[in-house]
C-alpha cells in the first residue's frame, strides 16, 4: 500500500476501534468492550470494560467512533448441520418454516459441518440504531460468537494478556482494523451502507473544518499579497503627468484587488456559526434508509464567471440523495419542515433509479 493509501486509509478508518459483546444472562444483559489501536502496524487493545448499564457505553465511547457489535443474546438462534452448500440453502433447510427475508443469519464452516446463527432484522437494527442516537457507528456485526470461533487460533496480542470474555469483543476490533473475516453472513449490503455513512460523517468532521480553514488561509494571504500594492497604487495617484502605459497599469492593479476583496468577502459572507447549526439540525435525525448526496448551505445562484462576483441563494440550503423507504423520506421531509428555522420546504425533484432506488432534491427555505 502506497502512503498516499495509507494515509486515505487513515483519513477515512482512524486507527482506534470499538469492539462490543451483548451477551444475555438470566434476565440481564452486560456488555463487554474493547478499545483496540493500530500503533506500528500492529492491533494492540487499549482497554477493557465490562458493563452492566446501556446508558454507560455512551460514557465509554466516544461520538464518531467505528464499533463491532457482537450480539449474543437470546434472540439469537443457533443451530448445527451437515449440509454443505451454499449458506441461503443451508438457512433454509435448518430452520424451513421462517421467513428468511425477516432475519439476518451467518454461518461458520468447518470440514465437516457448519454452525448457522440467525436473528430477526428488526432486533439487530433497533440494538444500532440506539448507538447512532450518540453519533456511535456499528458498521459490521456478527451473531451468536461465531467471529470468535472462526478466527480461533489466528488472534495474537504480545502487549496486553486477553482475558477469555473479551476475546469475542476483541475479534470485532481485528476484524475492523484488518478486513479479516471468516464467516458467510446475509447482511453484507447492509453493513455497506453502514459503512459509507461512517465515511460520510467522518470525512465531513474531518475534511470540511481543514478545507474552510485552508481557504480562508489562502485567501487571506492572496488579499494580503494584493494589498501591498495600495501603496504603489497611491503614489501613481499623486503623479501629475502620467503616460497610457501607466495609467493602465493602476487601472489593472486597482481591478485585481477589488475581485479579491469581493470574493473574500463572499466567502466569509457564506460561512459562520449558523452553518455548523442548521446542518446539525438537519442530518441528526437522518433515518439509515436515506443516503445523501448533497446537502448545499446557501448554493450559488448562478455559474461562476471570470470577472464577475459570485452570487449565492441566500437563505436557502438544496439537499439531495437517495432512498428505498419513500415512507421513511415522508416521516423525515416531515420532521424538516418542523425545524424552527424552515421557513419553506419544496420538493425540486423526485424520480426512480435502478434497483428500487428513489432520489430526491430539496429546497429549504430559511427564515433566519
Amino acid at each position: 500500500m502506497s502512503q498516499f493509501n495509507r494515509w486515505l486509509h487513515k483519513l477515512k478508518e482512524g486507527t482506534t476501534y470499538y469492539g462490543l459483546e451483548v451477551i444475555t444472562d438470566t434476565e440481564t444483559q452486560t456488555y463487554q468492550l474493547v478499545q483496540a489501536k493500530v500503533v506500528g502496524g500492529e492491533l494492540e487493545p487499549i482497554s477493557f470494560e465490562s458493563l452492566d448499564n446501556f446508558e454507560e457505553l455512551f460514557e465509554k465511547i466516544p461520538r464518531g467512533s467505528q464499533v463491532f457489535l457482537n450480539y449474543n443474546t437470546t434472540q439469537v438462534i443457533k443451530k448445527e448441520t451437515t449440509v454443505q452448500t451454499d449458506l441461503y440453502k443451508q438457512v433454509k433447510q435448518v430452520f424451513p418454516n421462517l421467513k428468511l427475508e425477516d432475519f439476518y443469519y451467518e454461518a461458520h464452516k468447518n470440514t465437516t459441518s457448519s454452525e448457522i446463527a440467525i436473528c430477526r432484522k428488526e432486533v439487530i437494527d433497533r440494538f444500532i440504531e440506539s448507538l447512532s442516537t450518540n453519533k456511535i457507528y456499528v458498521t459490521q456485526w456478527s451473531l451468536n460468537g461465531l467471529l470468535k470461533k472462526s478466527l480461533d487460533k489466528t488472534i495474537t496480542v504480545s502487549s496486553i494478556p486477553l482475558e477469555e470474555q473479551f476475546i469475542a469483543a476483541f475479534s470485532g476490533t481485528f476484524v475492523l482494523a484488518t478486513g479479516n473475516r471468516r464467516t458467510e453472513f446475509s447482511y453484507g449490503e447492509r453493513q455497506i451502507q453502514k459503512k459509507q455513512l461512517f465515511h460520510q460523517e467522518r470525512i465531513y468532521k474531518l475534511g470540511l473544518p481543514t478545507a474552510v480553514g485552508f481557504l480562508l488561509v489562502a485567501l487571506i494571504i492572496n488579499f494580503l499579497f494584493f494589498n501591498s500594492y495600495y501603496s504603489e497604487i497611491e503614489e501613481l495617484r499623486e503623479v501629475t503627468t502620467l503616460n497610457s502605459t501607466q495609467k493602465q497599469l493602476v487601472l489593472k492593479l486597482q481591478e485585481e484587488v477589488t475581485k479579491t476583496e469581493q470574493l473574500l468577502k463572499d466567502v466569509q459572507k457564506s460561512s459562520g456559526s449558523k452553518t455548523s447549526y442548521f446542518i446539525d439540525q438537519l442530518v441528526k435525525d437522518l433515518p439509515d434508509e436515506i443516503l445523501l448526496n448533497e446537502l448545499n448551505y446557501q448554493p450559488l445562484s448562478k455559474t461562476i464567471k471570470e470577472d464577475a462576483a459570485i452570487e449565492l441563494s441566500e437563505k436557502r440550503i438544496l439537499i439531495s440523495g437517495q432512498t428505498r423507504e419513500n415512507r421513511i423520506l415522508s416521516q423525515w421531509i416531515s420532521k424538516l419542515e418542523r425545524l424552527p428555522f424552515v421557513k419553506k420546504l419544496e420538493i425540486a425533484d423526485l424520480e426512480q433509479l435502478d434497483k428500487g432506488l428513489s432520489g430526491f432534491t430539496i429546497n429549504l427555505e430559511l427564515n433566519e
